[in-house]
């Protein structure tokens, strides 16, 4: 009998996992399709791949129910299938289609789309959405952490650097706390350790994993070792952390990326007070906040990044604190991003379909020093956009007059439900936006360029109409509350394995690696310690601020922006008309000059 029982369950799961549900969608409307997963496991039966838990498209649908003139569900499916019930006859039923990874890039691999569709799913971006795979990226984009997250080492590639490093490390610097990470989610398998004791920790986990033959991610049972940020900014004695919201879309002809201005802060569920007798392991786990593993009825309600900023004014007498913090959280954000960009296109390149279509979001996650010094610590793939209570009835519903089943709850006034609610909200309409005028804009670029008379200027109707959509959508994230990035991650391009990167990041002056040797690295390295005034050997011990070592010069990418790249960056520099439109035949104009003034210096450059 319970053989049968399972054998219908899984018939059952089956059925689900490939049945279509097609939806009749008025003209004109657009039309987003959800691969909404029905389970909170992480793997579905059909295709053994990531799935979204219960609850995480409610308010999405809610959104496309209250703007129903605007928007329409065009169909919703458990996970794709192989042959991907959304892509069933070709995918012509839907604008937008919110998947997973795997099955947004086997769709841009395999399928036909249309220039206006847009998949949930950025091709290569899995280079910064993994613990250890945003160490790396850093360390082979940058050559270190630049500023953006405390000094981490990935392992086990990360080893050899990790050994220097402590080898190396001053007598004070060998009683600081450090934190090695697990290839686990929601906050699990996170262990505080001294510097003086990591390699130990490490080594005796290596033995066990070998001697027991566990199969691992790493040889030494973690990914990632990463210093701890101990001298945290505290609210009223309580530790906090503050999730923002980043949206990144093109990666060819063009780059966008926006942050959402709201955000979540949540508390930790106990004060903190530093004990000079109490050991400093367990005063470094009761900073760590962790949502899914606190006791959330003790823990002080979560914030908005609004009232973030009304305690500062208060504490500080001005907006100087916040709009510092602000910056810094937007510029880090930016430089991980164009760090994934080397990353996203050697990925997008290899599939036919892609058309610059997608356009994804991802959850980033910061912790203050006591300085108000923000440092990124992980950025998540598919952050939660679940309401707190899962399943429970909107207000807008009661208010309309539907009878709340005795099953369910009415949704209350959370900051975490309302600052998701306004993010989702402002992201359909950029794309809802953005799908109205592509066909537009692509009708003037052909007009602008078949009309022009300059026949110096190569830019063509794909790169102009693509610009034309960028700068749209840019006035209509900025309306709904979102910063652009956009300028800052061209910026940060320049600097992709330079040997000064750091220096790089803050004045704009490069040096390019150029697939440069050891040898021929220690020169540029050399004089561009000269150059900024530091004079230190390679030998000195080096600091959770310092950038490069000798040694990591064959790991750098020699990364060089493209024309198109430049020629955006310089548009976006010169802030001129970006917040009013623009006509085609202008902004043909302006771009050309721009492409005619970079060709006369790189032509100087060569001579």
């Amino acid at each position: 009998m319970i053989g049968i029982g399972i054998l219908i369950t899984l018939a059952l799961q089956w059925c689900l996992c490939t049945r279509a549900q097609p939806a009749e969608v008025a003209e004109g409307r657009f039309r987003l399709w959800l691969e909404d997963g029905k389970t909170i496991t992480r793997v579905s039966l059909c295709s053994m791949q990531y799935v979204f838990r219960k609850g995480e498209t409610d308010i999405m649908k809610d959104i496309i129910e209250q703007h129903s003139a605007s928007y329409a569900l065009a169909g919703v499916s458990s996970n794709a299938s192989d042959k991907g019930k959304a892509c069933k006859g070709g995918c012509t039923s839907w604008d937008y289609l919110l998947t997973n990874r795997a099955q947004g890039k086997k769709i841009f691999k395999t399928m036909p789309l249309r220039d206006t569709q847009v998949i949930s799913v950025t091709p290569g971006l899995s280079v910064i959405s993994q613990k250890s795979g945003i160490v790396r990226t850093l360390w082979s984009g940058y050559g270190g952490m630049v500023g953006v997250m405390p000094l981490s080492f990935a392992l086990p590639d990360g080893m050899k650097k990790l050994q220097e490093y402590v080898k190396h490390a001053r007598a004070e610097e060998e009683e600081s706390v450090w934190v090695l990470k697990e290839n686990k989610h929601r906050g699990q398998g996170v262990t505080p350790v001294k510097l003086k004791d990591i390699m130990g920790k490490l080594m005796t986990k290596y033995v066990e994993i070998k001697r027991k033959k566990t199969k691992t991610s790493s040889p030494y049972g973690y990914i990632l070792a990463q210093k701890f940020v101990g001298n945290q900014m505290l609210i009223d004695n309580i530790p906090f952390t503050f999730r923002i919201w980043t949206v990144i879309s093109g990666g060819l002809d063009s780059i966008r990326g926006y942050v959402f201005d709201g955000s979540i802060i949540p508390f930790g569920d106990k004060e903190f007070f530093p004990e000079h007798d109490r050991d400093t392991l367990a005063q470094a786990n009761d900073l760590i906040v962790n949502l899914f593993l606190q006791n959330r009825t003790k823990a002080k309600d979560p914030w908005s990044m609004t009232e973030l900023k009304q305690y500062l004014l208060e504490k500080t007498g001005g907006d100087d604190a916040f709009d510092r913090i602000w910056s810094t959280v937007k510029q880090s954000t930016a430089r991980t991003l164009a760090a994934a960009i080397p990353g996203i296109r050697k990925e997008v390149r290899r599939l036919p379909h892609y058309q610059e279509g997608n356009f994804e979001f991802l959850g980033v996650d910061f912790v203050l020093d006591s300085d108000m010094k923000p440092w990124l610590i992980e950025v998540n793939y598919l952050p939660s956009m679940a309401r707190k209570v899962v399943g429970c009835v909107p207000k807008y519903k009661v208010d309309r007059g539907e009878k709340v089943p005795r099953s369910k709850v009415v949704c209350g006034e959370s900051i975490f439900d309302r600052q998701k609610e306004y993010f989702i909200d402002g992201l359909l309409y950029i794309l809802s936006r953005r799908h109205a005028a592509m066909k537009a804009h692509r009708q003037e670029a052909e007009s602008a360029v078949a009309g022009s008379r300059n026949p110096e200027c190569h830019i063509g109707v794909d790169v102009l109409a693509k610009t034309l959509d960028m700068l749209f959508e840019r006035r209509n994230a900025i309306e709904k509350g979102f910063s652009p990035l956009t300028e800052e991650i061209y910026e940060s391009l320049h600097c992709l394995g330079a040997a000064n990167a750091e220096t790089c990041l803050e004045t704009g002056y490069s040096l390019k690696t150029q697939k440069v040797t050891a040898a021929r690295d220690l020169v540029l390295r050399a004089i561009s310690w000269i150059q900024d005034g530091i004079k230190r050997l390679p030998t000195v011990p080096y600091s959770s601020h310092t950038t490069f070592r000798p040694e990591d010069a064959v790991e750098e990418q020699a990364f060089e922006p493209s024309h198109i790249d430049e020629i955006l960056y310089a548009l976006l520099r010169e802030k001129v008309n970006l917040r009013s439109s623009m006509s085609a035949e202008r902004l043909l104009e302006k771009m050309c000059n721009i492409d005619a003034d970079l060709k006369r210096k790189n032509i100087k450059s060569e001579l």
